[in-house]
């Protein structure tokens, strides 16, 4: 019967899908043992759960949530710690340029830039919400005399926020941000 044949189909096409997670085990394995210690530790990281959704994920241009060729290439090379050739030589620090050094550095780095890019999309939404005067990257004043700062707090006299703008809190009231 039509059933039995269907039922017959799922039974054979599991052994099958079992079968081949089988083999696929085993070759993972086998690369996992030939890898060095990153390519293995990205690798493990590509297959938990949910690290692959960015990849069926829909495009939302208007939110720029898309990619380009380049974007996607350069993610996929992230993912994967491949090798940048773009980013042979020495970084503007003196070290060493590599895609975990470019993420990290503070002189010659994506650091600098996705603080900056950050900084300006906060300084875009608050002018949206009719927030004025918006200064970035605004001296502070000298803090010559005072004592008793935090241990963190930055009392240089080139000291600067990130984000000057007044009726955040309250009207007329001045609030520093930084990012």
């Amino acid at each position: 019967s039509a059933a039995e044949a269907e039922s017959r189909w799922r039974e054979k096409r599991k052994c099958c899908e079992e079968g081949s997670h089988t083999r696929n085990q085993e070759e993972l394995n086998t690369i996992l043992r030939e890898a060095d210690a990153r390519t293995r530790r990205a690798l493990e990281l590509c297959a938990e759960p949910g690290a692959s959704s960015w990849l069926s994920a829909r495009p939302l241009e208007r939110l720029g949530h898309e990619l380009n060729q380049r974007e996607f290439i350069d993610a996929i090379r992230l993912r994967y710690s491949f090798h940048f050739p773009d980013l042979d030589g020495k970084c503007g620090c003196g070290e060493d340029n590599n895609s975990d050094h470019a993420l990290i550095c503070k002189v010659g780095g994506f650091d600098i830039w996705r603080h900056d890019h950050l900084r300006d999309t906060m300084a875009d939404i608050f002018r949206y919400a009719g927030l004025k005067p918006l200064n970035t990257e605004q001296l502070l004043l000298p803090c010559d005399g005072f004592s008793g700062f935090h241990a963190s707090a930055n009392t240089a006299d080139d000291a600067r926020m990130d984000i000057v703008c007044r009726g955040l809190w309250s009207d007329m009231e001045a609030a520093y941000l930084d990012v």
